[in-house]
């Protein structure tokens, strides 16, 4: 400690030095979330690998498994992709920043085609609910399409590390959109299970198991 009671500036060029204390935590809480996000995502495609590969290799060949290794593929690179963004040193953070919302568009919109599909299997004729949902999912695309506009990514300082701006204030109103859909869709299905296990007298597991087959990521 110095003379004078404080701390010296060991490093003064550190990528937080340059912000606000309240910006520098809030970037700190980023890279944790994303960094932490990505374990998770890599943890469970390690362990579903033999159901993962059970569904795209021993089963019927089908758009839905498209769909689904599109769903695998992009959300792990969208979190990778952010954990780049929120810890290695960049040059074009802009630029990465725009990938990292496009592989995220696509995740998403896979994830939820999935559970989609699902939904409209269970409600077979059920026009309200399919079209109910349907109109939901066009809203999601479009809020998810904009977000992509919604944020720029800038270095910090004279520094090659990126921090995140939220340049429309839109972005919120899309946020609460998909967070409704996600909430809704995935209630109902499982709401429609349980009711299909009780008639069926099926077990508490094997309703949890329908759920997960198509949107473990989804649900995640």
């Amino acid at each position: 400690m110095a003379q004078n009671g404080t701390f010296p500036i060991l490093n003064p060029y550190t990528p937080l030095a340059f912000l606000t204390p309240q910006v520098a935590d809030t970037t700190s809480l980023y890279r944790y979330v994303v960094v932490g996000s990505l374990s998770v995502m890599i943890w469970d495609l390690l362990q579903a690998f033999p159901e993962d590969y059970r569904v795209i290799f021993r089963q019927k060949f089908s758009c839905k498994t498209i769909i689904f290794v599109v769903a695998r593929i992009f959300t792990v690179a969208f979190f990778a992709m952010a954990a780049v963004f929120g810890t290695a040193q960049l040059q074009k953070c802009n630029l990465t920043n725009k990938v990292t919302w496009a592989l995220y568009i696509v995740a998403h919109l896979a994830t939820s085609l999935l559970l989609y599909s699902r939904l409209c299997t269970l409600f077979h004729k059920n026009y309200i609910v399919i079209g109910a949902f349907a109109f939901g999912l066009i809203f999601v695309i479009g809020g998810g399409i904009t977000s992509v506009f919604a944020t720029t990514g800038d270095n910090i300082g004279p520094t090659n590390y990126c921090i995140l701006y939220v340049t429309g204030s839109y972005l919120w109103v899309t946020t609460m959109t998909e967070f409704a859909f996600d909430t809704s869709i995935c209630g109902i299905l499982i709401w429609k299970l349980d009711t299909i296990s009780k008639e069926e007298h099926v077990g508490q597991k094997s309703v949890l198991q329908k759920v997960v087959q198509d949107g473990r990521l989804y649900l995640l």
